[in-house]
């Protein structure tokens, strides 16, 4: 009787489930990279958000009580330039005060609020990734 010689090497079922494998591999790689540089761009245009909202509260903490809002506070501050890796890139923002009475005028009792509001595109998503941020900051008198 002759002894059966086994097949060496890779049937057509296992070539096919190998590369159903690895197209199924290097299609999750791609969605995780795609998805983390999206949420880094995310990440970063918060992180300008606020700083605009810390810089303009510096400005309202060193604004004289009984003094009108300077024009500056209703201009847009658009852009802003943000330096990565050195190279300089400009980022739409709109900042909108809202100083109501605070500064100037009657306001009830011995603190007044004034409103920061931050708008920014992120491109991404439902209408083009329109985001916003509020900031409400307490005025002593």
């Amino acid at each position: 009787m002759r002894a059966r010689r086994r097949a060496r090497g890779l049937g057509i079922v296992e070539l096919l489930i190998a590369c159903a494998l690895m197209v199924t591999a290097v299609f999750t790689l791609i969605t995780v990279f795609s998805r983390s540089s999206r949420y880094a761009v995310m990440s970063r245009n918060r992180t300008v958000a606020i700083l605009v909202c810390h810089s303009t509260m510096d400005e309202i903490k060193a604004h004289k009580f009984g003094t009108p809002a300077p024009k500056s506070w209703s201009e847009p501050i658009s852009p802003v330039t943000i330096y990565a890796d050195g190279r300089p890139q400009a980022m739409d923002f709109k900042r909108t005060i809202t100083p109501g009475d605070a500064f100037v005028g009657k306001a009830a009792g011995n603190a007044a609020e004034v409103s920061i509001l931050v708008e920014w595109d992120e491109g991404i998503g439902k209408d083009n990734g329109h985001k916003t941020m509020t900031v409400k900051v307490p005025v002593w008198r």
